[in-house]
């Protein structure tokens, strides 16, 4: 028998078809929503309420910043989450949902201009056991920095952790996606908004200033994110 998990606030509402446990160790197909309902919030919160209504790690491709962070209002009923996704950010920029594992990506059908450097860069081999988004944050900064040529000599965070057990891994040949997928093994589900750079190539001598990854907020409360780490992106 499928479970019900319910959540209503003033805001929006949604209820979830089957458990967002279920839905973190894999599932088959994206989840259904029973309902879905967001009012007068930006694309990208309404993203993460839907990110938080399927406890589902998300990664979003930014296109045009101005179209993402515009308010929408949204009242849909038995609709996959791939669907949702695609209501949400209907628009003049077209975005697609695509699975890679336990990992969503949402990113425009159209080349960015300009690009973004950040997902696709070589950054070699990378060891992780840190657990926490607060430890493997300013591990992508460094490897980002080290492969542009930037010439880092070290990386750290200061600030509480944020723990999300994420599980150790070990890539030979890592990317920025790559590492988003290992994160999506996690215990609890985050959300990552990567902005587009300035195209130029060579040192990218911020790469953390780029992206915002937050730990989605619970049911009661009006924030998109209980926490998060980078710029302030959703709102």
């Amino acid at each position: 028998m499928r479970s019900l998990a319910k959540i209503a606030i003033s805001l929006f509402c949604f209820t979830v078809s089957g458990t967002s446990q279920v839905y973190q160790v894999g599932r088959a197909k994206p989840p259904e929503l029973d309902r879905f309902v967001v009012s007068g919030v930006s694309r990208l919160s309404a993203l993460a309420r839907l990110g938080a209504a399927t406890q589902s790690t998300l990664l979003i491709v930014c296109g045009d910043m101005h179209f993402l962070s515009e308010p929408v209002s949204l009242s849909e009923s038995h609709k996959t989450q791939d669907e949702l996704i695609i209501a949400i950010l209907h628009g003049r920029e077209r975005y697609l949902p695509i699975h890679r594992g336990l990992l969503s990506i949402v990113s425009p059908t159209r080349p960015l201009v300009p690009t973004n450097r950040i997902l696709g860069l070589p950054l070699g081999g990378i060891s992780f056991n840190g657990k926490s988004i607060s430890s493997l944050s300013p591990l992508l900064d460094f490897y980002i920095r080290k492969s542009t040529g930037c010439a880092p000599t070290g990386y750290g965070y200061a600030g509480p952790p944020l723990e999300v057990n994420i599980p150790p891994f070990t890539l030979r040949s890592a990317t920025f996606q790559s590492v988003i997928e290992r994160v999506a093994g996690a215990s609890l589900p985050t959300m990552w908004v990567v902005l587009p750079d300035s195209g130029k190539s060579g040192c990218i001598p911020d790469p953390a200033s780029m992206w915002q990854v937050g730990l989605y907020a619970d049911s009661d409360s009006s924030n998109p994110f209980q926490e998060s780490i980078g710029p302030q992106l959703v709102r």
